[in-house]
């Protein structure tokens, strides 16, 4: 067998197990720390395995995802729930962490907000064929991309109170998403350190309590969803099948494997390589009396299961044919 192939695949698979271990240590790290800070800042951590409910506002809605830890509080009459969100489509992916509160009096219609000046990464623009234009209402056009699943809805719950605060916020870098009597707040690809929790609940709560606010004088309540359980994932790494959150892509012999296949892809490349090597040391030993080369026959799928067939004209052929091929006559060998 090849020396170099082996060397640089036992490279590619020595590489995937120090990135998994590492991002294994670094997710367990990330989820402590959040556990540990959270009550120093009024966040209690919810146990592994206890999904938390909150409305299937559109980040939560991606078919591969991760939670990490959840933290639970309240911020004056709102529900509030703290956690790092993952989710990958396709080649891309991104993980940021969310804030979500919830006003029991709130009637929200599905919709996503985001600014207009940030490019869309695949997966993050939710209903982008569905914006919400307001034609009388340049400012708010020019700064935000509002879409969600019934445009009509929406153009009526963004009345023009709630439209001129949102244009004289600040700060536009949030993403705010909302849904039945919640809003999710995060910025996009960005994790908050554990440090700063109660600053970055405390910003997004005030959004979200002029949001509730302006919303109740907006009108009657247009939609309504019950709380939907989302499930809480497990570690972001405790699979590495093709639906978790973290996938890690290798070529073999030009093919593209995930993470998940690596080690089905290389026994098969290995046992690929082993009779194509084989074929090729037999091929031209040529027997001086009957003028005919050995021929292997393989049995088998993969490795742990291979035999191999020696068919030869003669014993002197058989000997030469084995000697190039490395054997000794075994049972592994036959003819």
């Amino acid at each position: 067998m090849n020396s170099k192939f082996l060397f640089v695949l036992g490279i590619l698979v020595l590489v995937a197990v120090l990135q998994i271990v590492v991002l294994m240590t670094a997710d367990k790290r990330r989820r402590r720390a959040l556990a540990e800070a959270g009550p120093r800042q009024g966040f209690q951590p919810i146990p592994p395995g206890n999904a938390p409910k909150i409305a299937l506002v559109p980040i939560l809605e991606h078919k591969h995802h991760t939670w990490g830890q959840v933290l639970q509080g309240s911020r004056g009459s709102s529900e509030v729930l703290l956690f790092d969100y993952s989710y990958r489509v396709g080649k891309s992916g991104s993980n940021q962490t969310l804030v979500a509160l919830r006003s029991a009096a709130a009637s929200i219609p599905k919709f996503q907000l985001r600014s207009n000046r940030f490019l869309t990464s695949a997966g993050w623009g939710a209903y982008q064929g569905n914006r919400v234009r307001f034609d009388s209402d340049p400012a708010f056009s020019k700064s935000y991309l509002l879409t969600g699943p019934d445009v009509q809805t929406l153009a009526s719950f963004f009345s023009p109170g709630l439209r001129n605060f949102l244009v004289s916020m600040p700060d536009h870098s949030w993403t705010v998403e909302g849904y039945g009597n919640w809003l999710a707040f995060y910025r996009h690809g960005k994790k908050v350190k554990p440090a700063d929790l109660f600053e970055f609940v405390d910003s997004a709560g005030q959004v979200a309590e002029s949001t509730f606010g302006l919303a109740r004088e907006s009108g009657p309540s247009l939609s309504r969803e019950d709380d939907t359980v989302i499930p809480q994932g497990p570690g972001a790494f405790a699979s590495l099948s093709p639906a978790a959150s973290v996938k890690f892509n290798f070529k073999i012999n030009g093919h593209e494997v995930s993470g998940g296949k690596i080690a089905g892809a290389v026994e098969d490349e290995v046992f690929r390589k082993v009779k194509q090597q084989m074929a090729a040391k037999v091929e031209g030993i040529l027997c001086p009396e009957h003028h005919q080369t050995p021929q292997l026959d393989f049995e088998g799928e993969k490795l742990s299961t291979m035999k191999i067939r020696l068919k030869t004209c003669c014993e002197p052929q058989q000997q030469r044919a084995l000697a190039a091929l490395g054997y000794l006559a075994s049972g592994v060998l036959s003819n």
